[in-house]
């Protein structure tokens, strides 16, 4: 059993667009190969402090640079059944103000406990944010891939660049289209 953190495994794609399509995608950042037998994600909802949903990642390893796309298995969105590596309607089906958890299972009990190591998170986990809604019908790909433990001030978009925001208009980009690829670096244009 691992004892400690991946090199570098961040949630480089975040897509919330109503309904039950939503997905996420996990970005090997380092250098090396990464086993993923021991590594856990989990969405928590609205005001909770712990995981409310929680799943282990079942592919063994991610390569240098790979991707691995979570999906609501439930979606009606073309082309995100294609795209979902994991399809998982439990930890997959966050709204706009759940954060989502990778962490390391230390002690191998499957719930995250404070002997764990969280690898990266999207959102404070103990503290939903503000805003309700913050992460409602948006699609962010991440910039910056330093991994965010979950604790402290988190603002989204130190972290990604918002791609979309389904509630201003009409889908301008493919939503999917950047899921199975490469986060690309740098949080200003």
């Amino acid at each position: 059993m691992s004892q400690c953190a991946p090199e570098c495994l961040i949630i480089s794609e975040y897509l919330e667009g109503g309904g039950n399509d939503r997905a996420f995608e996990l970005y090997n950042c380092g250098a090396s190969y990464l086993r993923l037998t021991d590594l856990n994600v989990c969405v928590v909802r609205d005001s909770s402090t712990s995981c409310s949903s929680n799943a282990p990642l079942a592919q063994e390893v991610l390569r240098e640079g790979e991707t691995l796309t979570v999906c609501d298995p439930r979606s009606v969105l073309p082309g995100l059944a294609g795209a979902c590596d994991i399809p998982n309607a439990d930890v997959a089906s966050f709204d706009g103000n759940d954060r989502l958890m990778l962490w390391v299972d230390v002690d191998g009990d499957g719930v995250f406990t404070d002997e764990d190591v969280i690898v990266d998170a999207l959102g404070v986990v103990d503290l939903p944010p503000a805003d309700d809604d913050a992460w409602r019908l948006k699609l962010f790909s991440r910039c910056d891939p330093t991994p965010f433990g979950g604790e402290g001030p988190y603002d989204i978009l130190d972290y990604f660049r918002l791609i979309e925001d389904f509630e201003v208009g009409p889908r301008v980009v493919d939503p999917v289209a950047g899921f199975g690829r490469a986060p690309r670096p740098g949080c200003v244009d």
